[in-house]
């Protein structure tokens, strides 16, 4: 497992220093990559004091803990500045350049997260309260479970509010305090506080995560919240040819009820290392040619044969399937939009009823089929085949 810092950076660059020490020192974890995030007038000042090869406060860490440092990737152009257009924003002072701090901090969070060999290690204890304040809300919408997010304290206060500390050293170095207060550099207490947090990036659908944006997954989020304790149990009733949501009955016809039964079995069969928002990994997807697979056509003809077993009413839905027993997606469209309209008349509000109706997720020609609803709410019936 790789390990990656992202830090939030302002006018006292120690921070960086300081949680590298806390980290890499310390506890031991091997920092390969460090990204900073800062103002515009920020950054001029971290180049200054951590980056000169010589008087740099970040090297000067290095080569005091070498076995902890090895191959450690930390350059001025690791320290990103939001943008409005082509220039680079200064400092924090007004809504679009806050907005753009926030969008910043998404993509590199994001980026920051892309390889599951990554652990990404963020801290909050740097730059602006508004930088930290988003970098936290970020890290709830898109960490990882493997992911981390520290707070930084250093005692004595006398030290955290010293210029010239940057770490604790090996040896003693007398300092003092700008009232005259006396303090030991190499006794000055760094600890990195674990900050525990939501990890909802499990939960997010796959397509609010292509281009994600902070607002539309905030609305989602809270969309779930505010549904989930209304949802109902889901069953499906052979014998009357009908589903119920909670105690309402639903009357199918026999291929809608086939095709509904098969949805709704792939999801409650869903296992449980594969999480519910993961639709590609338990959703159907048709083939290129438009056609869903054999196992997934002959389930739903096996289905469908059950439910109509006793009638004559056969050949229509049959009809649909090709030489190769599978069916397309064409066929399966009406029956779709039959079924929402069913489940809406009985159910108008569409954040509740999208649990219930087969949903299409994924763009165009990369689209997968199936019922959002979680399988510890459907009910299936007893086997008969």
């Amino acid at each position: 497992m790789k390990h990656h810092l992202l830090a939030m950076l302002g006018l006292h660059p120690k921070v960086l220093t300081e949680t590298l020490y806390g980290l890499c020192v310390k506890r031991g974890i091997a920092i390969t990559k460090v990204i900073g995030i800062a103002s515009g007038v920020a950054r001029q000042k971290i180049v200054s004091e951590l980056l000169n090869p010589v008087t740099g406060e970040f090297y000067k860490l290095c080569r005091e803990y070498p076995e902890c440092f090895t191959g450690i990737q930390f350059s001025a152009e690791s320290v990103r500045v939001a943008r409005l257009g082509d220039d680079e924003i200064a400092d924090i002072a007004n809504s679009r350049q806050s907005q753009a701090y926030l969008d910043l901090i998404m993509r590199t969070v994001m980026e920051m997260t892309a390889h599951k060999e990554v652990c990404l290690h963020s801290v909050v204890a740097g730059g602006r309260r508004t930088m930290s304040v988003y970098l936290a809300m970020v890290m709830q919408l898109l960490a990882r479970p493997q992911d981390h997010m520290y707070h930084l304290f250093v005692e004595p206060w006398e030290a955290e509010t010293n210029s010239d500390f940057f770490f604790p050293p090996r040896q003693s170095r007398p300092m003092t305090t700008y009232g005259g207060l006396a303090f030991d550099a190499k006794d000055v207490l760094v600890e990195l506080v674990e900050i525990p947090f939501l990890h909802l990036r499990p939960h997010v659908p796959a397509e609010l995560l292509r281009s994600p944006d902070y607002q539309d997954i905030l609305a989602w989020v809270q969309r779930e919240v505010n549904v989930a304790p209304q949802l109902l149990p889901l069953s499906i009733d052979v014998d009357q040819h009908r589903i119920l949501i909670g105690a309402i009955p639903i009357s199918l016809e026999p291929a809608e009820l086939a095709i509904y039964w098969y949805f709704a079995e792939k999801s409650a069969k869903r296992e449980e290392r594969v999480a519910r928002e993961y639709y590609e990994g338990y959703f159907e997807k048709p083939k290129a040619d438009g056609h869903f697979s054999r196992q997934a056509s002959a389930r739903m003809k096996s289905l469908y044969e059950t439910l109509v077993q006793r009638h004559g009413m056969r050949s229509r839905f049959l009809n649909a399937f090709n030489k190769e027993g599978r069916i397309d997606l064409e066929h399966l469209r009406p029956h779709f939009s039959n079924l929402k309209r069913k489940i809406s008349e009985k159910f108008l509000d569409e954040d509740f009823n999208r649990w219930y109706v087969v949903s299409a997720i994924g763009p165009r020609g990369d689209t997968c089929y199936g019922i959002r609803l979680d399988r510890e709410f459907i009910r299936l019936p007893e086997a008969r085949l």
